[in-house]
């Protein structure tokens, strides 16, 4: 979604002005209530002809142009409101994020970084910090990102999701021997938190610590059965393991729950490989580039291939 300089807020109101702003105002409020998106915007938009200086308006018509998905009107609407709204930190937030989902992350990151501009409370920069830290990863600025969290981490050490990402971005960073900190910390923070124990699964995954691993892609499938990446990272260590009739079942329930994973025809491949069934392994190896492998992965695949099914 590219973002013009000109954008101006583009109503489109009614004519007649039969009711007050205010009614208009809650006959849109229990448009939206009942469902009624398309007539919330209708009724909101003569509100607003009426009347600018009323922020709830403009975030009104915002939610209900967001059920409707018309996000470019959404985006629009942000831009349109921040006119007559300059230091409304919720409207930089809500746009921040839009954009954000777009990967749009440079402007996000202006977005934001006006938001904590405008921070009052703790749980606002908390926000915002999370969110720009997510739009500078997203442009591989690792140590950026690392610097928001950390600020985020100095404001509320017991942030749950602080402690995840600053775990996530730790390794990105050079600061492995912290990932496993922050992670068991927001895992004691949030005892049910499946991010926590995935990334602390893998984590011990990458460090070789497999049994450790398979632990907590354990306790991920205890509160989420049908959990398809819990069954691929469990099957990966049970594979390197060598328990290889656990790792296969494990796959196939992976893969009938996710069938588009990748990396989960890599993982069988490998499997098939140590049970000497090349065949079936290279049949996989070709669903694993198939399915989008070396783009999201690299060359593993590939040369896996050149040794094995050549």
């Amino acid at each position: 979604m590219r973002i013009s300089a000109t954008l101006l807020l583009a109503f489109l109101f009614a004519n007649a002005y039969a009711q007050s702003p205010a009614k208009l105002y809650m006959l849109a409020k229990r448009s939206l209530e009942k469902g009624d998106h398309v007539q919330a915007v209708q009724q909101i938009d003569q509100a607003i002809n009426q009347d600018q200086s009323q922020l709830d308006y403009f975030l009104l018509r915002i939610e209900a142009l967001t059920a409707l998905e018309e996000y470019q009107q959404v985006l629009v609407t942000y831009t349109g409101s921040l006119q007559f709204f300059p230091e409304a930190i919720e409207l930089y937030v809500g746009r921040g994020i839009l954009l954000l989902e777009f990967g749009e992350n440079q402007y996000a990151i202006t977005d934001f970084s006006n938001a904590l501009d405008l921070a009052i409370t703790k749980t606002d920069s908390l926000l915002v910090l999370n969110n720009r830290a997510a739009a500078k990863q997203g442009l591989r600025d690792f140590e950026g990102a690392y610097q928001d969290l950390v600020a985020a981490y100095q404001l509320d050490s017991t942030d749950a999701g602080v402690l995840i990402n600053l775990g996530a971005v730790s390794d990105e960073v050079g600061r492995g021997d912290e990932t496993l900190m922050y992670l068991l910390r927001a895992l004691e923070v949030d005892p049910g938190s499946v991010a926590a124990m995935g990334n602390i699964g893998f984590k011990y995954q990458e460090e070789g610590a497999y049994q450790e691993a398979i632990r907590y892609f354990e306790m991920i499938l205890e509160q989420s059965p049908e959990e398809p990446l819990a069954f691929s990272n469990l099957s990966y260590c049970q594979y390197k393991l060598g328990k290889l009739e656990e790792a296969m079942e494990s796959i196939q329930q992976s893969i009938l729950y996710y069938a588009e994973n990748a990396y989960a025809y890599r993982t069988r491949a490998l499997i098939y490989l140590a049970q000497d069934e090349t065949e079936n392994a290279c049949a996989d190896l070709e669903l694993a580039i198939t399915k989008g492998f070396t783009q999201q992965y690299g060359a593993e695949v590939t040369d896996l291939q050149k040794v094995h099914c050549e």
